[in-house]
């Protein structure tokens, strides 16, 4: 029954939401933003949830305490440096739709983009169905790749985990450990993962942290909203 665009609100997922979250984003309005965590794909269930002022993800880096560290059931691979295939992974529907583009043109536009700057291979990954649609953790742990890039997906994060470094063109919880533009395909990020490991573990949280106002609390002192 939401209508009135302008007023602060709760959005829980994309779907449904895709023409608000837009408007909002576009205009830069307020509302919060609950969805899926970052490592979710290293648990058995969907145990992690983000909670957002404002935009879909976090990408303003603090000094975080190391605490909830303990929270990882794995933590990322060393950096592998002699892959060779570049992964371009395609958004969905709504996350081109956000950036006024389409999942298709957007990938083609970054390989013709890649191509003044390097001649590895490319691949592409298509955001099909959940339930048909391999582990992206395991195609990256098992292939050959030298990066991946995406605009804003969390694949960035399953990337660095699998020990790949990543390229990230828009706003991430990713940004930080990550390149940010097509012309450093040839100076990727290699460096150390230790303080955003710990900044990470404060941007996402449990289902029990979210509605005891733990999620809240650290959203506030932490990170300043």
């Amino acid at each position: 029954d939401f209508n009135d665009i302008y007023e602060d609100c709760l959005l829980r997922n994309t779907v449904g939401n895709e023409n608000i979250l837009v408007d909002k984003i576009d205009r830069n309005l307020p509302f919060w933003f609950i969805d899926s965590g970052y490592t979710n794909f290293i648990e058995p269930n969907k145990k992690w949830h983000r909670l957002v002022r404002n935009h879909l993800h976090f990408n303003t880096h603090f000094n975080a305490p190391v605490d909830r560290l303990k929270s990882f059931n794995s933590f990322p691979k060393p950096w592998r440096r002699d892959g060779k295939a570049i992964l371009i992974v395609e958004p969905g529907e709504f996350a081109a739709g956000i950036f006024h583009t389409e999942a298709k043109s957007w990938g083609q536009q970054v390989a013709t983009d890649l191509r003044k700057y390097t001649d590895r291979p490319i691949e592409f990954r298509s955001k099909t169905n959940k339930k048909t649609r391999k582990s992206l953790y395991q195609q990256l742990l098992t292939g050959d790749y030298y990066c991946t890039i995406s605009i804003n997906s969390n694949s960035a994060v399953e990337s660095i985990w699998a020990g790949i470094p990543a390229i990230t063109l828009d706003k991430h919880v990713s940004n930080s450990v990550t390149r940010n533009s097509l012309s450093q395909i040839n100076d990727l990020y290699y460096g150390p993962l230790g303080d955003w490991l710990a900044w990470l573990s404060y941007c996402q949280f449990t289902y029990d942290e979210l509605m005891n106002g733990t999620a809240l609390t650290i959203i506030k002192e932490y990170h300043s909203v």
